[in-house]
């Protein structure tokens, strides 16, 4: 799967979620085929692309497991 497949799954399920999502579950997207720092680089990316469309990912890391959620 390439890069921009990728983030438009990791954006699908971020917008679609109705709750924040931890980096684990986001790892069953993609059945654990790609590894908790590629997510977060790709998280990092898309916090960088959306940054010009007005959405914030804002990232809860006092929580148990590292945690998106967009506001």
């Amino acid at each position: 799967m390439n890069t921009a497949d990728a983030k438009r799954i990791l954006e699908t399920a971020l917008i679609c979620s109705s709750q924040p999502l931890p980096v684990r579950e986001l790892r069953v997207l993609f059945d654990d085929a790609l590894g908790v720092d590629t997510i977060k680089s790709l998280l990092l990316e898309l916090q960088e692309d959306w940054t010009q469309r007005g959405l914030e990912p804002v990232s809860y890391t006092h929580l148990t497991l590292p945690t998106i959620l967009l506001v």
